[in-house]
């Protein structure tokens, strides 16, 4: 089992080493991050988790 999650947690390190974080939304720089609470409305499929 302890193996079992050792390569589970290698695996997701190598995926979020290969990921590129360059990309930001067009909404992103007119957020304020210091609130404690954000909140994206808008319609399903419009990209809100992006």
């Amino acid at each position: 089992m302890n193996e079992d999650i050792s390569m589970l947690k290698e695996i997701s390190d190598r995926l979020i080493a290969g990921t590129n974080l360059d990309f930001k939304r067009y909404l992103f720089s007119n957020i304020d991050w210091r609130n404690r609470f954000v909140c994206l409305k808008g319609a399903k499929g419009t990209g809100k988790t992006t």
